[in-house]
């Protein structure tokens, strides 16, 4: 909404037989404000997740651990007090706790994710008490921090993302650690635009061709078996 016009990316031509696979993706992908621009089509989805908390099972007495959880276990629980880690990111730690705020009724919270000042400084406020209190060990800011922190027991949970999960078990072992299917989780998605100074070096035809192949069946099969995350066209992945 602020590059699209300054012309720091090119429209997409999503009729160029380069890019055939956009027609076979659903508008709920490709029809939304990170990929269009009064009316022109900018952006390509990638990859979506949803995102929520990796634990050791072993240590916080999980029988089940594919079974779904609760984020009290990370934000109440007396089992990980000292030993849960937080994403230091606002925008990636903010809205989960704002809907635990919300629905364990301890702040009045309209829309978690498009918090109002006053609904803001209540969820920073419960952050600040549960620090003080000494219920989180430390804050992260990288994907080596949260394979480091998890993998090395300093902390039995913590937000993060999903392959750091997969990577702290090659390290320890399979299932040593699980990503826990949460009563909610952070959704997000990665889209890719054409910089308009790739577009003047006539790069236009390798461009296309490669977000045609973020779109295919092996490009979604890899990241789904990687990394676990989702994309546009997980049909063609299968």
């Amino acid at each position: 909404r602020i590059l699209a016009p300054a012309g720091a990316y090119v429209p997409i031509d999503v009729d160029d037989p380069r890019i055939a696979l956009w027609k076979t993706i659903p508008d709920t992908y490709k029809l939304t404000a990170d990929c269009t621009y009064d009316g022109k089509i900018y952006g390509v989805p990638i990859v979506n997740n949803a995102d929520s908390f990796g634990f050791w099972p072993s240590e916080l007495g999980v029988s089940d651990p594919k079974a779904p959880l609760s984020w009290e276990l990370m934000f109440e629980s007396d089992k990980t007090k000292g030993r849960v880690a937080l994403d230091k990111s606002v925008t990636y730690s903010m809205s989960v706790m704002a809907q635990w705020v919300k629905q364990s009724g301890q702040a009045q919270i309209d829309n978690p994710a498009d918090l109002k000042p006053e609904e803001a400084k209540a969820v920073a406020d419960y952050l600040i008490g549960k620090k003080r209190s000494g219920h989180f060990r430390t804050f992260h800011s990288s994907f080596d921090e949260q394979v480091s922190l998890l993998g090395n027991k300093e902390v039995y949970i913590q937000n993060c993302w999903e392959p750091a999960v997969h990577e702290v078990n090659k390290q320890q072992g399979k299932d040593a650690v699980y990503y826990a299917f949460a009563e909610f989780h952070l959704k997000w998605g990665d889209v890719s635009y054409i910089p308009s100074q790739a577009a003047q070096r006539d790069k236009l035809d390798a461009i296309y061709r490669r977000l045609n192949y973020f779109l295919s069946g092996e490009y979604h099969a890899f990241q789904a078996r990687d990394r676990g995350y989702g994309g546009a066209n997980m049909d063609l992945a299968l």
